[in-house]
């Protein structure tokens, strides 16, 4: 791989990398979690129309990013990709802590695996969409990205990190707070869960199930507190759980299996409650893959599940 000059300035707090073949493109790079980072590329004729360079297997050199469309922009934006990670490889070979690592006769930390380019785009919010005013809790930035783009708040949770570390009743306690602030008036919150995921990829089934064991705490505490809610007359809530992909643990990556998805009015829990019983009522009692198999809503695509959650709350 061939090395580069490169110059590396900052702008407001960032570090800006310039590439030498395109002085009118800037990038940024910032931390998000665990070994991830974002990279923001601005410039005129940028596409997210390629491929990135992240050949998805261990032990592989990094693929080449091309194109997927004919367009001009996509062609440009791929020679782009390409100079920027041999710039990035050239910056971490050249860093002290590499120069020492190498020296010693450890492996560099000296390539950045570029992958899902995407680009910011203008679609109706939540609110727009659905009716419904929304908070996020999301320490991986990604899923934090998207609800922004949907125009949710993101509610910076202390404590949550999106790791193995993270605190995961800082963010039920967080998401209740949200739902009860009057002046806020939140009607919709949506809280991403991530360590079991890195689990599964880690083959880890005993940390899987803590992690497991864990989220059933955090939601049995949100549920007890939105219920008791309800009794005192304050709101009905509706309770959403659902994955947004498999991770097989005997695997160690996502896989195609259907996810389990579950609703219902958390005053419906109650031994003692006369709600009303929805259509959509079935007699699972369990939350697994296997479980959900026998549920009456059956299998279903992922962009159903706002229309199936406000038929059930009876406002579509």
């Amino acid at each position: 791989m061939r090395w580069m000059d490169c110059n590396v300035s900052s702008a407001n707090g960032q570090n800006v990398l310039k590439l030498p073949s395109f002085p009118a493109h800037s990038v940024a790079v910032k931390y998000a979690t665990e070994h991830r980072c974002g990279v923001r590329v601005r410039g005129p004729n940028l596409t997210d129309a390629i491929t990135g360079t992240d050949p998805l297997k261990d032990n592989k050199p990094l693929v080449t990013c091309r194109p997927t469309d004919a367009t001009s922009e996509a062609h440009q934006t791929s020679k782009l990709i390409n100079e920027l990670s041999e710039t990035m490889y050239a910056i971490l070979t050249a860093h002290p802590i590499n120069v020492d690592r190498i020296a010693a006769r450890k492996n560099p930390a000296n390539c950045v695996l570029l992958r899902g380019c995407g680009s910011c785009i203008d679609v109706p919010s939540i609110r727009q969409l659905h009716g419904f005013k929304g908070f996020m809790i999301a320490p991986t930035c990604i899923i934090a990205g998207l609800g922004m783009t949907v125009g949710m708040d993101i509610l910076n949770v202390p404590g949550a990190t999106g790791d193995y570390q993270t605190d995961l009743m800082a963010k039920g306690k967080a998401s209740l707070q949200a739902l009860r602030d009057e002046g806020q008036s939140y009607d919709f919150g949506f809280i991403h869960i991530k360590a079991v995921d890195d689990a599964g990829h880690d083959r880890n089934v005993e940390l899987k199930l803590q992690f497991l064991e864990r989220i059933d705490t955090m939601i049995g505490y949100i549920a007890t507190e939105l219920a008791e809610d309800e009794k005192r007359g304050e709101v009905e809530h509706t309770f959403v759980l659902t994955g947004d992909h498999s991770t097989p643990v005997l695997y160690g990556d996502h896989s195609c299996e259907p996810v389990p998805f579950t609703v219902c009015h958390l005053g419906a829990l109650s031994p003692d409650s006369s709600a009303t019983t929805s259509w959509y009522s079935d007699f699972v009692t369990g939350f697994s893959e296997c479980a959900a198999s026998h549920g009456v809503l059956g299998r279903f695509c992922g962009s159903e599940v706002m229309g199936i959650v406000k038929r059930y709350m009876g406002i579509l």
